[in-house]
């Protein structure tokens, strides 16, 4: 058993550069720096004393690498930075982090050079080049960088809420792609929004996060500490919410501020949150096979904790945004077509075996059959058919009660899981 042993992440002291509601980051000139992550995977999170997190000027950028995603350490080298709900990507060598303020900090892994920048943004309404929050950034398959965002120009208070005395709004979530040349620091909107979401006094809406999955893109909204997904054909497309899930939840009061990645070796979503926790934020998260089922309450774990990446024990970490050594852009590979979900999946009992067919999806060269005893598992099997024939035979199995679903695959990935079929064997 491997035990992970905690690296201590220094805490800078508080500095006179906060600036509004938001601690400010300062520009940097290009500096070298010793930063050297080694693992699979990179969080970028805030971290704050949990007596004072409500104020984000308290917040501080940190950084943790996981071979997995389920252990996590600190990041040698990484200094924390005065900045809050942080967003990274990967572009080839140079890793990007975006904060609510208007600035990005770049790292350059092979030269080890790390500078920090401003950032705007262009066609906001009313030319507002700031009027935005809650950045996260994708890349697309022309290898630009692409920015999702909450407009903020028209909110009077907190941008997640309709503010002080108004019983309904909108909010608008938007994206604005990269201008050539400018190396992560200047963006145009896109046409049109992504999503809006309509609001009453009490609720909110805020923090988007987008990935995709093999057969589409997928945004995540949070809602407090509860959140909706919402899926499009295209990266600058309309995204809808999802009807299949009560009131479009994926969780409902089980954390907030999300962060989405889809495993293609697996076919499972990841989705990481934070919660509150005996009077601190820890980030946890949910394994799953399906957009169109709530995630579980015993599917959340706990995977990230301030004492865990050796920060203080009284410290809250907020606010996960993930990011993979290995991507290169959103989109998938072009070689590959885009897996499409199986669908219309049914079954004939004959004697003692379920004979299960579904209508073949494009791009795919085999068929993953999952079968499980109760929903969403896959205890029984998870078999490849190993060929593009949309049909399978369970044998052998005893009487009872099982769950199927099909997946897609080809070489570059195994889409997300079918509508599950429940089947009852006499």
């Amino acid at each position: 058993m491997r035990i992970p042993i905690p690296m201590r992440i220094g805490v800078p002291a508080l500095c006179g550069c906060l600036l509004g509601s938001i601690a400010a980051a300062q520009a940097i000139s290009p500096t070298q720096v010793a930063i050297t992550p080694t693992k699979l995977y990179l969080m970028a999170f805030h971290g704050c004393e949990s007596s004072a997190c409500s104020n984000p000027r308290n917040h501080y950028v940190y950084l943790a690498e996981s071979d997995d995603g389920r252990q996590w350490w600190g990041v040698p080298g990484w200094t924390p930075y005065a900045g809050s709900v942080p967003d990274i990507v990967r572009r080839d060598n140079t890793l990007y982090i975006y904060t609510a303020s208007t600035f990005v900090t770049r790292y350059d892994l092979e030269t080890q050079t790390l500078d920090r920048v401003a950032i705007a943004v262009t066609g906001l309404p009313n030319g507002q080049t700031g009027a935005f929050v809650d950045p996260s950034l994708v890349v697309d398959d022309q290898n630009r960088l692409v920015m999702f965002m909450m407009y903020s120009g028209d909110s009077l208070g907190d941008p997640a809420s309709c503010g002080s005395g108004v019983s309904s709004c909108t909010k608008q979530f938007m994206s604005a792609t990269e201008v050539a040349g400018s190396n992560g620091t200047q963006f145009a909107v896109d046409s049109g929004t992504r999503a809006e979401v309509s609001i009453t006094a009490g609720t909110s809406a805020s923090d988007p996060d987008v990935f995709v999955d093999g057969s589409s893109f997928v945004l995540y909204i949070s809602h407090g500490a509860s959140i909706s997904v919402w899926t499009s054909s295209e990266l600058r497309g309309t995204y809808t919410r999802s009807t299949q899930l009560t009131d479009g939840l994926l969780s409902n009061q089980r954390g907030g501020v999300p962060a989405g990645h889809y495993d293609a070796a697996t076919g499972n979503y990841w989705t990481f949150a934070h919660i509150g926790d005996s009077g601190r934020s820890v980030i946890r998260r949910a394994v799953h096979s399906s957009l169109k089922q709530a995630i579980a309450d015993a599917a959340w774990t706990t995977v990230l904790t301030a004492s865990g990446v050796g920060l203080s024990a009284t410290m809250s970490v907020e606010s996960p945004s993930i990011t993979t050594r290995d991507v290169v852009m959103l989109q998938p590979n072009p070689a590959c077509s885009l897996l499409q979900v199986p669908s219309a999946v049914s079954a004939t009992l004959v004697g003692s075996t379920i004979e299960v067919t579904w209508a073949g999806a494009a791009g795919a060269t085999s068929y993953l059959v999952e079968v499980g005893t109760t929903p969403g598992a896959s205890d029984v099997a998870a078999t490849d058919t190993g060929s593009a024939d949309p049909r399978a035979a369970l044998r052998g199995l005893p009487a009872g009660s099982y769950y199927i679903r099909i997946r897609s695959r080809n070489a570059c990935a195994t889409s997300a899981a079918s509508d599950e079929l429940l089947v009852a064997l006499r």
